[in-house]
Parts: C-alpha cells; structure tokens; sequence
C-alpha cells in the first residue's frame, strides 16, 4: 500500500475530530472521504390522479452489482412502513437513474416479502434473502430467484407477474447472499439456538433441479456470538471472498470478523476470527471485497461507519463515521452495505433502530450515499 493510498484512510478514534452538520455530527475526515448523497429514495413518487407518495422504498438493505453491465441492484425490504408492501427490487442505472425492477412474492402465511442481501449469480440471476423472521422465526425465511433477461430488467410470465421463483426456504434469519462460483453462500443470523449462527452452501445444480429445503447438510459454518455491551446476540452477517478464493462474515452482534480458508469443493477448510475490536468494530454487516486494494470495506452499522481491514485482520481502518443524523445532508445513517462500483463506495442506509446503535430515529429520509475512493489505492 502506497503512502498517498494509506493518507487517504486514517485511523479514527471514536473521540476524534468533530464537526457540526444539519442533522447531526460528524466523526472522521472532512476531506477527502466526506459521502454524500448518492440517491435519495425519498423524492416522492407520483401515481395517478397527482398522489404523492413519499415512503414507498423505506428501508434500503441489500445491494448488488452486475459488472459486465454495470447495472446494480437494491432490494428494498420496506420494514419500517409496512404499508408499503411488499418488498421490492430497485434497479440503479450506471448513469445513476433509477427505477422499481419488480415487486417481490409474498410469503403466504405472513403476508410479506422481505428482500436483504442479494447477489447476481452465475446464471445472470439475481439471488435474495427474503428475510421473514420479523415476521415468523419458525425457518420462513427464504431465497428468492429473480430470473433477468440480457437487458438486465426482470422477465415476465405469461400473466405479466414478474418471474421470481422460491429457490430455497428453510432459513430462520436468511440474510447475505453471495456467489462463488457455482456455489450460492447463504448467512442465517439468527437460528433456535441463541447466540448461534449459520452460514449454509446451496450449489446451482441443486436449485436448478427444484426448490432446495436446508438442512444440516448444507451449512458450511457455525458462528458463534459473544454477548457484549448491547447485548445483541444477533450473529453471521455480511459475506465476501477474496481474490485466493477465503470467505470472509462477522457477527452483526459482537462485531468479530472471521476468515474462512475453503476447499475445492466449497466446504469451509479452517475458521480463524482476525478481528476482535469491540471499540472500532462493535457490529459488523454488510463487507465488499476491493480488488485494488486486497482490503475489505464493510459498514459498521452500531457507529454509523465504513472501516476497511486488511485480509489478514492485521489492518483495521476507520474510512468516515459520524454521529447521529438523518441521512438527508450526506452524513451516514445506519449504513448495512457497502459496493464498490470503480473508484466510488456506496453505501446504503438501513435507518431501522436496535439496541445500543448510535442512530436513534427512524428518519423520513432514505437514500444511498457514496464517498470517493483514491484511485490508486493499493499500489506500491
């Protein structure tokens, strides 16, 4: 890593530089890693007869990135206004227009479609956790299949309904998705055990043969998650791999980061916890993999912040954190997921309140932000 790459992040004490702002404080850089708004899903949306309606896409989560055309993907699960239901899938333009890809199947016995994390797959599939244990612990939860044509927007069935297929069900909590190769990685944060995780492996050939229920059999991780401060025994969150192919999750609970050494066949050879930092690292959701780098970025959601730590766990850096806000004037609110689309992070807001998190409120405003990464970050 470069001096100029290493000057550009800087580590941030939770005490340190403070600035005031139009909803809140700011914790961290003011140049050159201050975000700002990316998109805001709170422009009103005008439906027939000049209604405006301003809360339909509430509750941003997950987010994914098409790379061959640069489109991506935002689902947009709508938990803190349930009238605006279901759940939906965004699709975000690379000139940044964006517009609703489709609505989302309900589950038949809660009544709701909760899309999160989401992934394309190697079929040019979007695949996302549809979170249902807001709504029923009892395994609800499922991973729906989002069946796209070569433009990118979401094939029609024969009725006009969007073609979104049930590839599996079976998960208590299912959370992040994410692809590797033609395995499909799958994290349940919350299971019938307290404190206890899972990450489950689902293989393509498997649910293009049918509808997969999980079982034991397909869970490649177990995580464990201490009970600390907030007392959230909330545990496997975000998912990613490197460039040497480990697999990297942390508990949204305690905030530990673990690296996965795999083997051939997907299965999970060695589990190490690399990062143990209850003071920069108090939760742990949604982590992106940067190429130039070799570091990953992840959204720190109880701090409102984007750390970065290096592969190893031996680097762990504070990119922008900042106090309590509403998201409107830039600053970070709730941030559960992190992309990297070329030299731009952006970040989604959550803004869905828990336990001993810093932000406080749901706010009317709900967006994206983006901060501009150095281009030429990682070189020597």
């Amino acid at each position: 890593m470069s001096r100029k790459s290493t000057s550009m992040i800087v580590l941030v004490a939770l005490a340190g530089l403070m600035a005031s702002s139009g909803c809140g404080t700011v914790r961290g850089l003011v140049e050159p890693n201050r975000p700002k708004v990316f998109i805001d899903l709170s422009d009103p949306v005008v439906i027939k007869g000049g209604y405006k309606l301003y809360d339909m896409y509430n509750t941003p989560d997950g987010m994914t990135l098409n790379k061959k055309t640069g489109i991506m993907y935002l689902a947009v699960p709508n938990f803190n206004e349930n009238l605006f239901k279901p759940g939906c899938m965004i699709k975000i333009m690379p000139d940044n227009s964006w517009s609703k890809l489709c609505d989302m199947p309900i589950h038949p016995d809660t009544n709701h479609a909760a899309p999160m994390g989401c992934n394309m797959g190697p079929d040019g599939n979007i695949y996302v956790a549809d979170n249902q244990y807001f709504y029923g612990t009892d395994r609800k939860s499922r991973l729906y299949r989002v069946v796209l044509d070569a433009k990118g927007d979401v094939v029609k069935n024969a009725d006009g309904t969007p073609k979104v297929d049930i590839a599996a069900d079976g998960f208590f909590l299912s959370n992040a998705v994410y692809w590797h190769g033609n395995n499909c990685y799958v994290s349940d944060t919350f299971t019938d055990v307290p404190g206890q995780s899972y990450i489950y492996k689902i293989t393509l050939a498997e649910m293009n043969a049918g509808k997969v229920t999980v079982t034991d059999k397909h869970i490649v991780a177990t995580l464990k998650t201490i009970k600390r401060g907030r007392g959230d025994t909330a545990g496997a969150d975000g998912i990613t791999f490197d460039g040497e192919g480990n697999m990297y999750s942390g508990n949204f609970g305690d905030g530990r980061i673990f690296r996965f050494e795999m083997n051939p066949d997907g299965t999970v050879k060695s589990q190490k916890c690399i990062i143990d930092n209850e003071k920069l690292m108090p939760s742990a959701d949604g982590m992106f993999w940067d190429e130039k780098s070799n570091m990953i970025y992840i959204a720190e959601s109880a701090s409102n912040a984007i750390r970065r730590f290096s592969t190893d766990g031996k680097i762990l850096e504070t990119v922008w954190e900042n106090g309590d806000t509403c998201g409107r004037d830039g600053l970070l609110d709730q941030p559960c997921e992190v992309i990297i689309r070329g030299d731009e992070l952006i970040s989604v807001d959550f803004d869905m309140t828990f336990p001993g998190l810093i932000n406080s409120k749901y706010d009317k405003w709900h967006g994206l932000h983006v901060i501009p990464l150095d281009p030429d970050r990682g070189k020597k």
